[in-house]
């Protein structure tokens, strides 16, 4: 196996050898590990099209070995995958996860990302010089490039999640094309001023690469590494650089309330509910947490429906059990349950809102908040249960009048 730079070997070891290794350890870390093989039978696929658009005899032999090197280290990397603790039912489930069209409709990092964000003009830039690239690289007989470039744009388009991965792989084929039009631009049919400072450019970029070339100590990247750790081991280090949520996203305070009552059968959102996890393992469970591919699309739309307050939403949540409610106040379904007599807010710190069924808070004061919490927003609406029965009252005696 020959990869694009010529080098076959590393440390004297064939490289065919060590990527199964490495797929074996990729697999039991991440689920990307598909992504290495589909890499690689690429690669192969490159050179089947060299073969079949090759007008020479002599080119397409050197091409069908490579493929053949190619496709087979792809095979061993496949065999070597299943290697896992549940062996080829983790390659069924990641089918059936990515053929689900649950994720892409639900879930943002699988969304498309939308080119009115203010960040979608650098991913634009990238996506269509890799277009200009892609077709370049055709024209030189370098399929293996456009494909790569092709699959990897693709992908982006697809899935915001996808768009770091093409940047990882685009970046890299585009400068090097970039880097042979510069070349050539000089020996094109173009203005005087243009050719000259490319002339000009190249010299700079040719000085520049044999400084490059020279053995240093990066003391500069070094100091700032030191700097970095420093900063994080350090006993009491600037708010960006400690290891721990963000208080005004998640909610940090509320879990003393949840510790209090380590039976309490909690629904949250999937991103709290890895917060969840984190502080009140092993003793609290969640509902429902990041892991939407072991939950399955049935059980995350009934999720989705509690959340959006659709007309079973009490059903769903009464199968399940659920007698503790943790939301923030923004979410539709808190609301909801402010105005439902079933559930009473035991706990609001502005960040959550911890709220518990009437049947589980009996004979407890019917709303608890932090000391400071929510003040001016919508304490009427939280604290409802006293308004309620005086409105009862006056009802009752209108009836009697009447």
């Amino acid at each position: 196996m020959r990869l694009p730079g010529g080098q076959t070997r590393t440390a004297g070891i064939p490289y065919f050898v060590l990527l199964p290794l490495a797929t074996v350890l990729w697999t039991n870390l991440h689920g990307g590990f598909l992504a290495g093989i589909v890499m690689l039978g690429v690669y192969g696929a490159g050179e089947v099209l060299k073969i079949a658009c090759s007008p020479h005899p002599a080119e397409r032999r050197p091409a069908a070995l490579r493929a053949g090197g190619y496709f087979g280290t792809a095979l061993a990397c496949l065999a070597a995958s299943l290697v896992n603790p549940y062996g080829y039912r983790l390659h069924v489930h990641l089918w059936q996860y990515l053929r689900d069209p649950y994720a892409s409709q639900h879930i943002m990092e699988f969304f498309s990302l939308s080119f009115h964000h203010p960040a979608a003009i650098f991913f634009e830039s990238l996506l269509l010089a890799s277009a200009v690239s892609a077709f370049w690289y055709a024209s030189q007989g370098r399929f293996t490039e456009s494909l790569l470039l092709l699959l990897w744009g693709h992908a982006g388009l697809l899935a915001a999640r996808n768009i770091p991965l093409f940047a990882i792989v685009a970046a890299p084929l585009v400068a090097a094309a970039v880097e042979a039009w510069l070349a050539r631009l000089p020996h094109v049919e173009a203005a005087e001023w243009v050719r000259r400072a490319a002339a000009r450019f190249n010299a700079m970029v040719a000085q520049t690469a044999v400084t490059d070339a020279l053995p240093r100590w990066h003391v500069v990247s070094a100091a700032g590494l030191a700097m970095v750790a420093a900063l994080l081991f350090a006993p009491f280090p600037p708010r960006h650089f400690r290891s721990e949520y963000d208080s005004k996203s998640y909610p940090a305070a509320a879990i003393e309330v949840l510790r209090r009552d380590p039976s309490a059968r909690v629904f949250s959102s999937d991103v709290w509910g890895d917060y969840l996890i984190w502080r009140l393992y092993p003793a609290g469970k969640v509902f429902v947490d990041g892991r939407s591919d072991f939950y399955g699309a049935d059980f995350e739309n009934k999720y989705v429906d509690v959340l959006n307050v659709k007309s079973d939403w009490e059903k769903i949540l009464g199968r399940f059990g659920v007698d503790t409610i943790l939301l923030p106040p923004s979410a539709p379904l808190s609301g909801a349950l402010k105005e439902n007599s079933r559930w009473r807010v035991v706990y609001d710190d502005g960040v959550a809102l911890i709220f518990r069924a009437v049947a589980k808070t009996a004979g407890k004061p019917p709303s608890v908040s932090s000391l400071g919490g929510g003040a001016g927003r919508d304490r009427e609406v939280t604290k409802t249960t006293a308004r309620d029965q005086a409105i009862t009252e006056k009802i009752q005696i209108r009836s009697e009048t009447l």
